[in-house]
């Protein structure tokens, strides 16, 4: 096994550990801001629109503290 393909493998299971270690509603909140910033960046460059209202429920309801990156967000695809 040549070095690449070593640290590709350390790499995917370290990846492997800490997803186990982090519960499942946090990669879930986590992987709809994701979302929300990926099609709020796609209205900002002009590729794409914005289902806001889907989005910022979802957001809203997964995390309370995420008010305020859901406004950051939307101020970003106001722009």
């Amino acid at each position: 096994m040549n070095l690449q393909n070593y640290t590709a493998l350390a790499a995917r299971r370290i990846t492997e550990d800490v997803h186990a270690l982090i519960p499942q509603s946090e990669r879930a909140r986590e992987a709809s801001a994701m979302d929300l910033r990926a099609t709020a960046a796609k209205v900002k460059t002009g590729k794409g629109h914005l289902n806001l209202n889907r989005n910022l429920q979802t957001l809203l309801a997964n995390s309370p503290t995420s008010l305020k990156r859901a406004q950051s967000i939307t101020s970003v695809g106001s722009k």
